[in-house]
């Protein structure tokens, strides 16, 4: 992944505090980042709370959305529901990347996630602990792999 060199692409935003990110609103400062052959959108936080987020990116030639969020477990179906309809309706690959343990006193759903660009779940982690959501998109369909990473591992 690189930086598009597009202009227009602005600059990536940091929002890793869940009560900054419940408050934060989505600008229009949104990046761009070439992905693969394509083209990614990247969502911090509120920006996935805004369905005008995924149409400018979808309008701006995106084919693949990158959510990063803090999701607590009674936001979480509502959340990835919405995702899945991003998908669907915007034709991209979208992915969800949550916190896989608590953060600032709040726990997390985990479950990062990845949906087709027909909004089809493709691969979903565990509710607790590190992980990578692995897809590859191959001559025969998407090839997907939940890779968890053992506590002990990570340091």
């Amino acid at each position: 992944m690189r930086p598009s060199p597009h202009p227009e692409a602005g600059w990536p935003r940091v929002c890793a505090n869940p009560v900054i990110s419940s408050s934060r609103r989505a600008d229009d400062r949104d990046p761009l980042v070439a992905f693969g052959g394509g083209t990614a959108a990247v969502a911090v936080c509120a920006d996935v709370g805004t369905p005008a987020h995924p149409q400018r990116a979808a309008d701006r030639g995106a084919d693949t959305y990158l959510a990063s969020m803090f999701v607590i477990p009674s936001d979480y179906d509502g959340e990835v529901a919405k995702l899945g309809q991003y998908a669907a309706r915007h034709r991209m690959l979208t992915a969800l990347a949550n916190f896989g343990g608590p953060s600032g006193g709040l726990r997390s759903a985990g479950r990062s996630a990845v949906w087709s660009e027909t909004g089809d779940l493709l691969v979903r982690l565990d509710p607790n602990g590190s992980g990578v959501a692995v897809v590859a998109e191959t001559s025969e369909g998407y090839r997907t792999r939940a890779i968890l990473v053992a506590d002990s591992d990570v340091a």
